[in-house]
C-alpha cells in the first residue's frame, strides 16, 4: 500500500496520513483526490477503461488506456520543458512520428542539423545543415512552388543531362560565354538584333536557304583572299 503524509480525499471521506491512498472495490468510478484537488480516477467509455489524471480545475493532464496501450500527456496551460544538461535525448517510435504546432517551429543545432531517411548512402535522402552549408542529397529531388527567388554570389551546376522547358524565358546578363563541343538550334523563327558589332570566326561556314536569301546593308563589302565564284542560271547586276 502507498502512504502519504498529507490528507487525501477518497470519495466523500477525508483520510488521514496513516490510511492507504486507495480504498474501495475495483471498477470504474474509483477516485483518488489530493488535498489540492488533483485527482486520479478510473473511467470507462466505448474504448474501455482509462486511468485519468486531472488537475484541481478538472483539466486532463495524463490519460492511459490499458486496452489500447495509448498514453496522452496534456499541459492545459503553460509550457512543457524537457532539459537534459549532461546527456542525450532520444525519441523512438515503432511506426510514424508527427510534430505539429499552429505557430512557428524552431529546430536549432549548435554545430549542425541532419534530416535523413533510414537508408544511408546513395539509396537514401538527406538534408544536412552545417554552420555555413546546406546540402540536399537524394536520388530524386523535386521542388514545386508558385514563385521562386534565388540570390547567390557564385553558382555552379554539374550533371550528365539537363532538360529545361518553359513557356517563356528571359535572360539578362552583362557577359555571356558558352563553351561547347557542338551546338544545335532548331526553331520556327529566329530573330537577332545587335546594336554594334556581330562577328563570327569559323574554319568553314555554310548557309542553306530553301527560299529567298536577302542581304542588305547601307554599305556592303565582299572580299576573298584568293577566289570568288558566283553561280546561278541568271545573274543581274545593277
Amino acid at each position: 500500500m502507498l502512504q502519504r503524509q498529507k490528507q487525501v480525499q477518497v470519495g466523500s471521506e477525508r483520510v488521514g496520513a496513516s490510511m492507504p491512498l486507495v480504498s474501495g472495490g475495483p471498477g470504474p468510478g474509483r477516485e483518488i483526490k489530493a488535498s489540492d484537488g488533483t485527482t486520479v480516477r478510473l473511467a470507462a467509455d466505448n474504448d474501455g477503461e482509462k486511468i485519468v489524471l486531472t488537475n484541481r480545475e478538472g483539466a486532463v493532464i495524463f490519460e492511459y488506456s490499458p486496452d489500447t496501450g495509448k498514453c496522452t500527456l496534456t499541459v492545459p496551460r503553460g509550457d512543457l520543458n524537457l532539459r537534459v544538461p549532461d546527456g542525450d535525448v532520444n525519441f523512438f517510435s515503432g511506426r510514424d512520428m508527427s510534430f505539429f504546432c499552429p505557430g512557428h517551429m524552431n529546430l536549432v543545432g549548435g554545430s549542425g542539423v541532419n534530416i535523413s531517411t533510414a537508408k544511408p548512402g546513395p539509396a537514401g535522402a538527406s538534408i544536412a545543415l552545417d554552420r555555413d552549408r546546406l546540402q540536399v542529397s537524394g536520388r530524386k529531388v523535386a521542388v514545386k512552388g508558385e514563385q521562386a527567388d534565388m540570390a547567390v554570389v557564385k553558382s555552379r551546376m554539374r550533371g550528365r543531362l539537363l532538360s529545361v522547358r518553359f513557356d517563356r524565358s528571359r535572360l539578362h546578363v552583362d557577359h555571356l560565354e558558352i563553351l561547347a563541343e557542338t551546338i544545335s538550334q532548331k526553331s520556327r523563327a529566329l530573330y537577332q538584333r545587335v546594336e554594334r558589332l556581330m562577328q563570327i570566326n569559323a574554319g568553314r561556314m555554310r548557309t542553306f536557304v530553301s527560299g529567298l536569301f536577302h542581304l542588305k546593308g547601307r554599305r556592303t563589302y565582299l572580299k576573298a583572299d584568293k577566289e570568288m565564284k558566283l553561280k546561278a542560271d541568271r545573274i543581274h547586276l545593277r
